[in-house]
C-alpha cells in the first residue's frame, strides 16, 4: 500500500502479487495467466455473482455491520484489498483484462464477509471504471454506478464516496456529459479536501484537468494540473507528477507553445505528445521514432478517454508527415523511407472511430486548438489499446529513438 500511495506502481504490484501468492490464493503472478484465462475465471465470476442476487434464498444486500474481527475474516478481507489495489494498478496502466479480474475477484471475496465492508464499494467502483473502459452496456454500468453508491451510503464512509464519485465522473467525461462530471468531481472534491487525504485529492483534480481539457478550457485545466502538481510533488510521487506534467504539456501544444511543452515531454513517457512537439521543431526522424513507439505499444481492446490526446498527437506526425512526402514526391515514396513508414502505419492503425456521444464536442474544441481532433470517447480497434500512458509512473528520460 505504501508503494502505491507513493506511485510506485510497479514495486506494488510485485509485492501484492507476492501475497497473493503467500496467501496460497494464486499459484504464480497474475502477469502468468494467459488472457483465455483470466476470461474464463472473469466470466465464471460474473455469473456466480449474478447466481447470488437473483437467487431468492441468498444474503443480499450484504447486511450492514462492525469490521471483521476473526482472523478468517481478516485475511479474507486484506486478500479482497490486495486485489482492489492490483485492479487500479492494472487499470491505471491500461491492462484492462487483469485489471477485470482481479476487481471481480474483490468483489466476490468482500461479498463474502459476514458485514460489508468498504473494500465492497471500491471494487464495485473499479467495476464501473473496467466497464466503461470497455464499451460495456449502458445497463452494466449503471448497475455497478448504483452498487457502489449506495454502498457506500450504507457505509456512511465519505472517503469510499468520494472514490465512487471519482469513478462516475471520470465516466460522465468519458462520454461528454460536461455537467454531471463537473458535478461529481467537485462534490468527490470538497469530500476529499475535508478528509486530507492528498493522494486521492490529486486524483480528483487531475482528472478535473482532463475534463477541463477536453471540453476547451485549458485555463482551467492548466490550474487544476498545476495544483495537483504541486500536492504530488511535495509527496514525490511519481506517477501523479508524471500525469499532471503530461496534462500541462497537452496544454502547451494546444496553445502552440511548443518550446515549453517539449521541455517538460522530455522527462515524462508521453510519447506521442513528444512527437508532434519533435515535428513542429523540424525534427521529422524524431518525430516518427516516437510515433512509430507509440503505435508499438498497442495492447488491448480499448482504452481511457483521457489519454486520447496523445493518440491524437501520434496520428496528427503520421498524417502531416505522409501529407509532406505527396506533396514532394512526383512517385510512390521509397520502401523504407520515412513517409513509407508512415504509410504503413497509418494503413495498419486506420480502423479508430468516434463514439457519437462525444465526437462532436471534441471536434468543436479542437477547431479552436493548434492539436489534431481528440475524441473525448474514441474507440480504438479492438485488438489495440494505447499505451501512451500518462498514468503510468514516469521512465527515465527517453533517449533519441531511432526511427526503424
Amino acid at each position: 500500500r505504501r508503494h502505491f500511495l507513493q506511485g510506485q506502481h510497479k514495486a506494488a504490484e510485485a509485492r501484492l502479487n507476492e501475497a497473493l501468492v503467500a496467501f496460497e490464493i494464486e499459484r504464480q503472478p497474475l502477469e502468468g495467466y494467459t488472457d483465455g484465462a483470466l476470461a474464463w475465471r472473469s466470466q465464471l465470476m460474473r455469473l456466480a455473482h449474478l447466481r447470488k442476487v437473483f437467487l431468492p434464498f441468498s444474503r443480499w444486500p450484504q447486511p450492514g455491520g462492525p469490521p471483521p474481527t476473526a482472523p478468517e475474516e481478516r485475511r479474507l478481507a486484506e486478500v479482497a484489498t490486495c486485489y482492489e489495489l492490483l485492479s487500479q494498478i492494472y487499470l491505471m496502466n491500461h491492462r484492462i483484462r487483469l485489471a477485470d479480474y482481479c476487481a471481480r475477484r474483490s468483489l466476490a471475496l468482500g461479498l463474502r464477509l459476514a458485514s460489508l465492508a468498504p473494500v465492497v464499494a471500491r471494487a464495485y467502483a473499479d467495476l464501473l471504471a473496467v466497464t466503461a473502459a470497455t464499451g460495456g452496456s449502458r445497463r452494466a454500468v449503471a448497475y455497478y454506478k448504483a452498487q457502489a453508491l449506495g454502498s457506500c451510503r450504507q457505509l456512511g464512509e465519505y472517503a469510499q464516496l468520494a472514490f465512487t464519485l471519482l469513478a462516475v465522473g471520470i465516466h460522465d467525461a468519458a462520454s461528454a456529459r460536461w455537467a454531471a462530471a463537473r458535478d461529481n468531481l467537485s462534490r468527490a472534491r470538497e469530500i476529499v479536501h475535508g478528509l486530507k487525504d492528498r493522494r486521492l485529492w490529486e486524483d480528483v483534480v487531475s482528472h478535473r484537468g482532463h475534463l477541463e481539457f477536453y471540453a476547451g478550457d485549458f485555463a482551467a485545466s492548466l490550474e487544476c494540473y498545476q495544483a495537483a502538481l504541486e500536492s504530488a510533488e511535495a509527496r514525490a510521487d511519481k506517477q501523479m507528477i508524471n500525469r499532471c506534467q503530461s496534462g500541462i504539456a497537452a496544454v502547451n501544444l494546444a496553445s502552440n507553445r511548443t518550446a515549453e511543452a517539449h521541455a517538460i515531454l522530455k522527462e515524462t513517457n508521453s510519447y506521442g505528445q513528444l512527437a508532434l512537439c519533435l515535428l513542429r521543431m523540424g525534427d521529422e526522424e524524431g518525430a516518427l521514432g516516437y510515433a512509430l513507439k507509440v503505435k508499438d505499444r498497442f495492447k488491448g481492446p480499448r482504452t481511457k478517454y483521457y489519454v486520447l490526446k496523445a493518440f491524437a498527437s501520434t496520428a496528427e506526425v503520421f498524417l502531416r508527415l505522409l501529407e509532406r512526402g505527396l506533396e514532394h514526391a512526383p512517385a510512390p515514396p521509397a520502401r523504407g523511407s520515412v513517409f513509407s513508414r508512415c504509410s504503413d502505419a497509418l494503413m495498419r492503425r486506420s480502423r479508430a472511430r468516434p463514439n457519437s456521444a462525444a465526437s462532436s464536442s471534441a471536434l468543436d474544441t479542437s477547431r479552436h486548438t493548434a492539436c489534431a481532433p481528440e475524441h473525448s470517447g474514441a474507440r480504438l480497434p479492438r485488438d489495440a489499446q494505447f499505451a501512451d500512458d500518462d498514468d503510468a509512473e514516469a521512465a527515465a528520460p527517453p533517449a533519441a529513438c531511432a526511427p526503424r
